[in-house]
């Protein structure tokens, strides 16, 4: 398979698991209000075009790097109680996530990533079951963001 064909098709399945996770919620009152526009924004690209080409290039510490870097934008903006600037910020981050998750190199590594975007989707617009904080989420992306300034 070639490698366009790996990351339509993967990139078709993680959001069609999106829009059924959200789809789930709204049904049981988890998320309410907040899942339509989240499922509305499901389809929306939020990079311009030729980033997916780009970030297949990147290491996988650069990857995380940048995802921490929207994560962060995100816990700041939400602590600020800015919805609009968290809103973009998150649906940044987990298009980045999707993008690494849809990266066939790290095939070994998407349950890591898959749970980091759990618990980050967790903090930022679920229940917090996790218990994450903000200096937590950092805790981890930071090291990355760090290594990949390194050229790591």
């Amino acid at each position: 398979m070639n490698r366009r064909l790996c990351r339509a098709s993967v990139r078709k399945a993680v959001r069609d698991l999106e829009v059924a996770t959200h789809e789930a919620f709204r049904i049981v009152g988890g998320w309410g209000a907040q899942c339509s526009s989240w499922c509305a924004m499901a389809d929306q690209q939020f990079h311009p075009p030729g980033t997916a080409d780009r970030w297949l290039a990147m290491s996988l510490v650069a990857q995380l790097g940048n995802v921490g870097s929207e994560v962060a934008r995100a816990s700041r903006a939400k602590a600020q109680g800015n919805r609009e600037r968290h809103d973009l910020a998150l649906a940044r981050a987990l298009e980045l996530f999707d993008l690494t998750l849809g990266d066939p190199r790290w095939q070994g590594r998407r349950r890591e990533i898959a749970r980091a975007r759990e618990i980050v989707c967790d903090f930022l617009v679920g229940d917090n079951e996790y218990g994450s904080t903000a200096a937590s989420l950092d805790a981890y992306f930071l090291p990355y963001a760090v290594a990949a300034r390194r050229g790591g």
